[in-house]
């Protein structure tokens, strides 16, 4: 990101740093972060060019994991390599993930791995989609005082599950960053209902591309879709059944590519604006 001072003379890395901390101070004002917060922007005495004062110098960690300000502390959850609650090997590439609200005032912490094919650590569920794929997505039920209950395989046999998204009904969206032989999907994953068929099923009508990222539009129930490939197109799902409920996604629907009518070339696009994909995906 460039540092450009824009025309009231705030550049966009302080912006981001000024947003940062309000919504810190917002969300976490109860804990006593929003009286350091306050604090902090009246100290710029570290940092004395930016206008903002942040949270204090850092502190060393003596077990060399992670600095942080004074007052702040942090607590390692879960590693690679440690053990699911069925004594099976945590999976590596941690990456996109959502929290949920579990039973018993818990939450539910979803996750996928970006994994491929032979790489160390995979996810080893008991119904993959594919047996020979290392990636998938794992959940942790956390206690309010912030202590692992459990933690288990939710769905496996996917390639490079990178970002996804959560639904508004409490199902996780996570996409395949791939279009290696019949991968390239995106799966919804209930944690409360791990490997079941769904976590297993592709939204095939969501299309087979690099996937990204995806979100939810609640007021309407339409998706809206990324992608990590180039040239890479903005896209936008609509369901056939928009009752927004575990499993309405895959009663199909229609996949839109957004264009820019003013743009001829491939990078930016070669669809009509809203024209449907292929329901079997672009091949």
């Amino acid at each position: 990101m460039e540092n450009q001072v824009s025309k009231d003379g705030m550049n966009r890395r302080d912006f981001l740093k000024a947003g940062g901390m309000s919504t810190l101070a917002i969300t976490l004002g109860s804990t006593g972060v929003l009286t350091l917060g306050s604090k902090a922007f009246a100290d710029t005495t570290n940092n004395p060019t930016s206008g903002f004062g942040g949270y204090g110098p850092l502190v060393q960690d003596p077990n060399g994991i992670l600095d942080l300000p004074k007052g702040f502390h942090y607590k390692i959850i879960s590693e690679e390599g440690g053990q699911l609650t069925n004594g099976g090997k945590i999976p590596g590439a941690f990456d996109g993930m959502a929290a949920f609200e579990g039973p018993n005032n818990t939450t539910i912490l979803v996750r996928n791995h970006e994994l491929s094919p032979g790489a160390a650590n995979p996810v080893i569920g008991t119904k993959p989609y594919d047996a020979a794929a290392a990636g998938g997505t794992t959940a942790l039920v956390i206690s309010p005082n912030r202590n692992v209950i459990k933690e288990y395989v939710t769905s496996s046999g996917t390639i490079r599950n990178c970002a996804g998204g959560a639904t508004p009904w409490g199902t996780w969206l996570t996409c395949e960053e791939t279009r290696s032989a019949t991968h390239g999907y995106v799966f919804e994953v209930d944690p409360q209902q791990p490997e079941n068929e769904m976590s297993r099923t592709p939204i095939k009508e969501m299309g087979r591309f690099s996937h990204e990222a995806c979100a939810i539009d609640p007021a309407t129930g339409y998706v809206y879709l990324t992608e990590d490939a180039s040239p890479s197109y903005f896209y936008r799902f609509i369901p056939n059944d928009t009752t927004q409920q575990p499993g309405a996604l895959q009663k199909g629907g229609k996949l839109y590519a957004a264009a820019i009518e003013e743009v001829a070339g491939p990078s930016a696009s070669t669809l009509k604006q809203d024209k449907p994909l292929r329901l079997s995906g672009r091949n």
